[in-house]
């Protein structure tokens, strides 16, 4: 058995996000098990004749955050064959204390320690939220960082005011 039974996935809330299992042989049927039990049987009878068995939802929540299950229906009296997806979210790790005076830039930097980011957000002491992808910008508040695929999701505050004091807040 040359085939992956366990593995792991990151994804970010809102996102797409597919679990696919394969074996090496032909399968009449499998079926994928989320975290909460729920069942989602093989519509495509080729998929799983191929060995392949693939689940594709267009928005991940938290309940899909946990192990799933794909199994496998083998000739008649050996068990099922059961392969196992973690899926885990991306953490951001927030972005601790930073000081600045008044009329300075000032940068706050998040990151998940190299798993990749497709965007980020920060929220603002005020509750404003700031939707963040590193493109230049001329805007105030702008991008900072290596860059979102190697998990940073950081912003400068040009020219920061009293108003920009306080907890800002990062999320996926």
């Amino acid at each position: 058995h040359d085939y992956v039974k366990h593995k792991k996935i990151t994804t970010q809330l809102g996102e797409a996000l597919t679990i696919t299992c394969q074996v090496t042989y032909s399968s009449e049927y499998c079926y994928i098990k989320s975290p909460n039990g729920t069942e989602y049987p093989m519509v495509d009878d080729k998929e799983s004749q191929m060995g392949m068995c693939s689940l594709r939802l267009e928005k991940a929540t938290i309940a899909d955050v946990g192990k799933w299950g794909c199994f496998f229906a083998r000739e008649t009296g050996l068990i099922v064959e059961e392969m196992t997806t973690e899926v885990r979210l991306a953490e951001l790790m927030s972005p601790g204390q930073v000081e600045g005076k008044s009329g300075d830039n000032v940068n706050l930097m998040c990151s998940t320690y190299g798993l990749p980011l497709k965007y980020c957000r920060f929220v603002s002491p005020s509750g404003q939220g700031y939707f963040i992808k590193n493109v230049h910008s001329f805007n105030r508040i702008r991008y900072y960082g290596k860059g979102l695929e190697y998990g940073e999701c950081g912003i400068t505050i040009q020219e920061s005011t009293p108003l920009d004091s306080g907890k800002w807040i990062c999320a996926t």
